[in-house]
């Protein structure tokens, strides 16, 4: 028997619209926040099964943060982050430092490299000047 056709149900476009236009990858729990407004009876659990299944067709990619929780971004977005251990706030590295080692990499081992990733973990200044920490 033939797979039944996914169905792309308004929700599931609302789901893939917030990730679209997000600047930062969001947790579940943030997209689902924002959905609810067009959709009251929206279940989280509906938001992670769709996030999860974004994720594993290739279209969002989910991201593992020191503190254990999944953000997820649009897969074809090339970005790397640091993101505050305190507050959570995420801000993007404009550059990525890593095009040249990949090629040299890539050429050195033979590997067809596909993608790679990175992210810092610090503190952001609000928090430190929150903590009166010094700059450092």
């Amino acid at each position: 028997m033939a797979q039944a056709r996914e169905r792309q149900t308004p929700q599931k476009k609302c789901i893939l619209q917030i990730i679209q236009e997000s600047s930062v990858p969001l947790t579940a729990e943030q997209v689902f926040a924002q959905a609810r407004g067009d959709f009251p009876s929206l279940a989280l659990t509906t938001v992670y099964r769709n996030l999860e299944a974004f994720a594993a067709g290739g279209t969002v990619r989910a991201i593992a943060g020191d503190d254990g929780v999944r953000r997820y971004e649009l897969a074809s977005r090339h970005r790397h982050y640091m993101t505050c251990v305190e507050c959570k706030k995420s801000v993007e590295i404009p550059e990525c430092p890593f095009e040249e080692l990949k090629d040299k990499l890539a050429a050195e081992t033979g590997f067809s490299i596909s993608g790679h990733s990175m992210e810092f973990f610090g503190t952001c200044p609000e928090c430190r000047r929150r903590h009166g920490e010094q700059k450092g």
